[in-house]
Parts: C-alpha cells; structure tokens; sequence
C-alpha cells in the first residue's frame, strides 16, 4: 500500500464518514486526532532516527518507547470508553474505520 499523505487521509475520512452514522463519525475523527495529538507530545525524533534503522523502513517514526506509548494508549481507551457509552447505538463498522484512517497516517 502506497503511504497516504494528510490531505488523502482527510479525504477517507470524509468518505468513511459518509457511510456511517454522524456520531460514530465524529467519534472516529476525534479518536484518529487524539491519537495524532498525543503522540506529537511525546515523540522524539533522534529515537526515531534509530528505530527506522533498526526496522529497516523509510516510514516516518514517533520514537516513543514502550512506556510513553501505554501512557498514550490509557488515553485512547479513556476517550473510546467515554464515547462509546455516551454515542449508543453506534454502527459495528466503527472500528475497522478508526484502524483504517490509523493505518494509513504516515507515521509509525
């Protein structure tokens, strides 16, 4: 699969969100936001450096170790838990949406 750039992810998503129900759209786009705004805080970029090395990949790389990224991780299932119960019923595809827009960010 070819990386997609910002704008192509953006395009999914509003192709994504046509399909499904406006919560579980919203829910999505929040979920891929957070997911990209809390790894920017605790990237490093020199790690990063190593790590692509050392994966052998050309993909753009966080450098976050292991315990920054369960911090992040906390924070993902905090907001999935909240909009979940809170956006009932919400439509099965929700999911395999959000990892789709997730995979498809350039960064790993």
């Amino acid at each position: 699969l070819p990386l997609l750039k910002e704008n192509n992810t953006n395009n999914m998503s509003k192709r994504l969100s046509s399909n499904g129900t406006s919560s579980s759209s919203r829910m999505i786009r929040g979920l891929v936001r957070l997911v990209k705004e809390e790894f920017q805080k605790v990237a490093d970029f020199e790690k990063a450096k190593d790590m692509k090395r050392y994966v052998k990949t050309t993909m753009p790389m966080y450098g976050v170790m292991r315990l920054q990224r369960s911090a992040v991780e906390k924070e993902v299932y905090r907001f999935i838990d909240k909009e979940v119960s809170r956006l009932q019923p919400l439509t099965d595809d929700w999911y395999p949406k959000a990892v789709t827009l997730l995979w498809n960010l350039p960064h790993r």
